[in-house]
């Protein structure tokens, strides 16, 4: 009787020794995955990050390339204003231009007003170049003297 007591003692050891080692082996396979799947967190982050990171930097680039067009493009401005201030003052002045303002693409420009001018009131240039005085053009097209004077004058076109 008393070998069955002995059974049950071993039994019940050995049922506590498997359900520890089982636990252990459990709580090592869980502690596997826990550690696998942080493992995969962290990788998937140091992905995104660098996805990120060459985001930004190609933004970044772009950024600093439209920049540079942007400085580029209000330096060709401060120079056009520059040349149109210059013009407005040799023309309210009745002078020559100055070295700068003779530049080729200021004359170019000079070149565009009178024609523009030569387009618009080609009538009044005929009738100059056919030998006609201020009076007899402005009473021919209706045209005041000052203004046939100005237009005259911005064309470059010496007193009649």
């Amino acid at each position: 009787m008393k070998d069955w007591i002995y059974y049950l003692v071993i039994s019940i050891v050995l049922t506590i020794g498997v359900n520890i080692w089982v636990s252990r082996a459990i709580a090592r396979s869980e502690a596997a995955k826990l550690k696998k799947l942080v493992r995969s967190f962290a990788d998937q982050m140091v992905k995104e990050n660098q996805a990120f990171l060459n985001q930004l930097g190609s933004t970044n680039l772009q950024v600093e390339q439209q920049i540079t067009g942007l400085q580029v493009h209000i330096k060709q401005l401060e120079q056009s204003v520059a040349n149109i201030v210059e013009r407005i003052d040799y023309h309210a002045l009745d002078m020559e231009p100055s070295k700068d303002v003779q530049a080729e693409g200021v004359k170019d420009l000079l070149d565009k007003d009178r024609l523009h001018l030569q387009e618009r009131y080609g009538e009044v240039f005929e009738l100059v170049n056919k030998g006609l005085t201020i009076e007899e053009i402005s009473r021919r097209l209706g045209f005041g003297k000052g203004e046939l004077e100005l237009i005259l004058q911005l064309a470059g076109v010496k007193s009649i």
